[in-house]
């Protein structure tokens, strides 16, 4: 008799969350911050969708059979140089996206100054409105966006978990 998954290892269960975030600049970069305890860099990956927008995905292993994960898509800045963009952990918690400023614009001022005379150009309230930070970010540059390499191997990952469920899904 053939042997099929038992109902403990079929369950897998995936969690979406929505991690709070907030958005920085200085006068060379913006920088996305999200909040991600427990993700490691390799968890989340970083890439540019066919309208310029930025989207920020994690998935992370929390037990055998449960799984925490994120999508966000973010809007960039005019002046946001998307393909020279890179991410990595400050610390444990918050994951930093820095976007390079487009050289054309570094020189100009034509930004809105917010209440207390730093350039803005994000809302005055609200979410993801800025604090500014000092003229020179205390990080170096990360590395540029995760290869294709990287999410092609999520892809395959979350492929293959879908096939495990569903095969576990016909042997009950």
């Amino acid at each position: 008799m053939a042997r099929g998954l038992d109902k403990k290892e079929s369950s897998l269960m995936f969690r979406e969350i929505s991690p709070p975030y907030r958005w920085d600049q200085d006068s060379d970069s913006h920088y996305l911050r999200l909040t991600l305890p427990g993700f490691a860099s390799s968890d989340v990956s970083l890439n540019m969708d066919k309208y310029g927008h930025l989207v920020v995905r994690g998935t992370r292993q929390m037990t055998e059979h449960k799984y925490l994960s994120f999508e966000e898509t973010f809007d960039v800045p005019d002046d946001g140089d998307l393909e020279q963009a890179g991410g990595m952990f400050e610390d444990d918690q918050i994951y930093r996206v820095v976007i390079p400023k487009k050289k054309k614009y570094l020189g100009q001022r034509n930004i809105n100054e917010d209440d207390h005379g730093h350039d803005s150009i994000f809302p005055k309230s609200g979410i993801g409105s800025p604090k500014t930070l000092p003229n020179k970010p205390s990080h170096p540059l990360p590395p540029p966006l995760i290869s294709v390499d990287n999410s092609i191997k999520k892809i395959a990952f979350f492929i293959a978990i879908l096939i495990a469920t569903y095969v576990a899904w016909l042997n009950r």
